[in-house]
């Protein structure tokens, strides 16, 4: 659309929103992949990234872009901590949720419980819909899992799932900014995520919120479950700066902000 010609060109602005370069890629292969979406993206005004480290991809791919760092807007700017009833005891329950299929790696994510399936009585529950549902539920059944994981597909609203959790886990080979985190991380829940995202140290970055695991192994994934399940519930004050930064306000109050300067 940015090539097409107009009476009064407008101003393209398009946000980052996958990571510019996947991991195991030749380094001759990198550089032609560095000029293919550098061609691409010609056209376009300014690239807009989530968070320093994703800017810091964009700036060394798209060498004469501009680029502006804005945080993804996640939260409404009256989202506040669910209160978490502790009164009655129940079993722990984990909670991942995304599109059904390669990319978010719920495979993994069973194969992990699977393996301290027999030392914990936690539940799980993927929410979701995709192409890899029948895949997953027959790994269910092999696993003897189908009583104890849960697959309510697609729901509108994820914030009562949050609410009754007791672990968000996500497992995913690869993530632009994994905004279902600070949603996690704004719920109160403590988080164990394979290292699927260049933002992750910046979203994990106090030991106290969870754990970022650099294997993608199923048996360290459940050992990292397992350990969190074990800690207390992330203080409010910790991930407070974090969540804070992703509030939609500030963000559209950045966009706008953007918009005026490209006009004038």
């Amino acid at each position: 659309m940015a090539r097409k010609e107009f009476a009064k060109r407008p101003a393209f602005v398009t946000k980052l929103s996958n990571p510019i370069r996947r991991a195991g890629v030749r380094q001759y292969l990198e550089k032609f992949a560095d000029w293919a979406i550098r061609t691409a993206a010609a056209p376009i005004d300014v690239l807009v990234a989530m968070s320093p480290s994703l800017t810091n991809e964009a700036l060394e791919v798209f060498r004469a872009h501009d680029v502006v760092e804005i945080s993804e807007p996640v939260l409404e700017d009256d989202t506040v901590r669910p209160n978490r009833s502790l009164d009655a005891p129940r079993a722990p329950t984990i909670l991942c949720a995304g599109r059904l299929c390669r990319q978010k790696d719920f495979m993994t994510a069973i194969r992990a419980f699977a393996r301290i399936a027999d030392q914990t009585t936690a539940q799980m529950i993927i929410l979701g819909e995709g192409p890899l549902r029948k895949n997953l539920e027959r790994e269910l059944v092999r696993a003897n899992l189908s009583d104890r994981v849960s697959m309510p597909g697609h729901v509108s609203d994820i914030q009562s799932y949050m609410k009754d959790a007791d672990l968000f886990l996500m497992t995913s080979h690869y993530e632009g900014y994994p905004a279902v985190l600070i949603e996690a991380m704004a719920s109160g829940l403590p988080i164990v995520t394979t290292n699927c995202s260049l933002a992750m140290p910046e979203i994990m970055e106090l030991r106290s919120l969870g754990c970022v695991v650099n294997s993608r192994d199923p048996g360290e994934i459940g050992t990292a479950i397992l350990e969190q399940l074990k800690r207390p519930m992330p203080d409010a004050g910790v991930s407070s700066s974090i969540i804070e930064r992703h509030r939609i306000g500030a963000a559209s109050a950045a966009y706008l902000d953007l918009f005026d300067k490209l006009v004038a």
